[in-house]
């Protein structure tokens, strides 16, 4: 959790990990 921007990063087994904006449940970004 962001403690600031309300964002939420999760990650994944094969590496992903998705930024996410938890107000408006939206994905912002992927890294790989």
């Amino acid at each position: 959790f962001s403690p600031t921007d309300h964002k939420l990063a999760t990650c994944s087994d094969d590496g992903t990990v998705r930024i996410w904006d938890f107000l408006r449940c939206h994905e912002e970004r992927i890294l790989r």
